[in-house]
């Protein structure tokens, strides 16, 4: 909980001395993930306004399991749907789960960015944001597909203090923060290294591998496997049951705060695809896409898919 509210700027949108590790790709500092319970972001101590890891994941895990509850009840066959501009569909599911999350996990005092609330720049003065998309894969969602999520990330200070994605139509919830470990529907999972290139499963984009864009990798000793959900993408490399995923074309911030929390707490080089760090609570939430590999230094092979990947984000 925020301390000395008078201090705080109005971030909530209204809605009537430690040695460093070396730094990775990704911004974060190379260490083995701390203890589950940790309360600080990996390399960097807690100033006495952020709450502690242990409060966010429970807020994170507490709005997931509303929002699954909430999902198990929609039947995509009779729900309205809609186009936003653009073309793409929004539903009342979006909505409805939209404002659930809202209310689970504001606070007074933290910032808001969602892919389905008008968008409040005075989030750009909170250290603590929520980045949220309450359907990931919406488009799946009306078809009746499995593969669709709802992704949470929260950020401190532009940095990623945890996330968690949910897979309600697979009863699937995933946790994570950099520095305090991962855990798939309550249990904790192990973080791997010397994890080979030879037979990694690679999730990749349905849309981009009809459109051709992954022919490069077709001779690839990597298997690449379609799933449409850049959130369920990156929380399921994170938890392991896939080695690695990118998106080399445009996405915003809310595709990918909370599955990227997840594969950096589980020690994996998570950045966008342009290479620069990962920073979130941008005035402008679209990004060039995002890359999350193994982390070279423990996982040495994937040093030349990187190198591979070097200057191939794209409009």
């Amino acid at each position: 909980m925020m301390a000395a509210e008078a201090a705080v700027p109005r971030c909530a949108p209204s809605r009537s001395g430690r040695v460093m590790a070396p730094q990775r790709r990704d911004g974060y500092p190379r260490s083995a993930p701390a203890t589950a319970g940790s309360n600080a972001i990996r390399g960097q101590e807690n100033s006495p306004l952020q709450p502690s890891v242990d409060e966010i994941l429970k807020r994170i895990d507490a709005s997931l399991r509303a929002a699954t509850a909430l999902g198990e009840t929609f039947r995509p066959e009779t729900i309205l749907v809609e186009k936003k501009k653009g073309g793409s569909p929004v539903t009342a599911a979006d909505h409805a789960l939209d404002a659930l999350l809202h209310k689970e996990l504001m606070r007074e005092g933290e910032g808001w960015l969602s892919e389905e609330s008008v968008d409040d720049p005075v989030r750009l003065e909170c250290p603590l944001t929520w980045i949220v998309d309450p359907i990931d894969g919406t488009r799946d969602f009306t078809e009746g597909s499995p593969e669709w999520s709802v992704s949470v990330g929260c950020a401190w200070k532009g940095k990623l203090l945890a996330g968690g994605v949910a897979q309600p139509a697979k009863g699937i919830i995933m946790l994570g923060a950099p520095g305090a470990g991962v855990w798939k529907n309550g249990e904790p999972v192990a973080p791997r290294t010397n994890i080979p290139v030879k037979g990694a499963r690679v999730l990749a984009s349905r849309s981009e591998i009809r459109r051709g864009e992954w022919e490069a990798f077709a001779n690839a000793p990597f298997e690449v496997i379609p799933l449409s959900s850049i959130a369920l993408k990156l929380a399921q490399v994170g938890v392991g049951d896939a080695e690695a995923s990118w998106a080399l074309g445009p996405k915003n911030e809310w595709d990918i705060a909370g599955g990227a929390a997840l594969a950096i707490a589980a020690g994996y080089d998570v950045y966008f695809a342009d290479g620069k760090p990962l920073r979130f609570n941008n005035a402008n939430p679209l990004i060039r896409g995002v890359i999350a590999i193994p982390d070279p230094a423990t996982s040495p092979e994937w040093e030349s898919v990187a190198k591979r990947l070097e200057g191939q984000a794209h409009d």
